[in-house]
């Protein structure tokens, strides 16, 4: 399984997708919970619905609720942005990025609870590494972190 999650990280640099958008598809997270069957293999095939799939999980929803109070947001409200949280993703990842990066220019604060929650996951032991960079994500003074297990 390492060598099949290596080999979809490089096929995602060599096609310009090591971004945002790539890390939350197919090619990594919704494709990783499939294969360790975190989410049913069989679930609806788009990526988003692998992300509400995995939205479901009790790791995900601890970490939501870490990121919830974080940043002193309403849970319901964030919530909310699950159900977009691959759009959002996309409207801005072009390219690669080399760290995977939330910035708040691009993103609300309640999109980007979401966000960083989907990417803390991945860095849980029911996920293999992936550094995640956040840069400003909050605006109530929380310094940027950088996850790496």
């Amino acid at each position: 399984m390492v060598m099949v999650l290596h080999e979809k990280t490089e096929n995602m640099k060599l096609g310009g997708t090591f971004n945002l958008r790539g890390a939350l598809a197919a090619e990594r997270m919704v494709y990783q919970a499939k294969v360790i069957k975190k989410i049913d293999p069989n679930c609806q095939p788009g990526i988003q619905d692998g992300l509400n799939e995995i939205a479901k999980t009790q790791e995900f929803i601890a970490v939501l609720e870490q990121e919830v109070v974080a940043r002193r947001l309403v849970l319901k409200d964030v919530t909310r942005c699950i159900a977009l949280a691959y759009d959002q993703a996309s409207k801005h990842a072009q390219g690669n990025d080399s760290i995977i990066t939330l910035r708040e220019q691009h993103h609300t604060a309640n999109q980007l609870a979401v966000l960083a929650a989907f990417l803390r996951v991945q860095t849980q032991k029911f996920f293999l590494s992936l550094i995640i960079n956040f840069e400003k994500v909050v605006n109530a003074g929380i310094p940027q972190k950088e996850f790496s297990p």
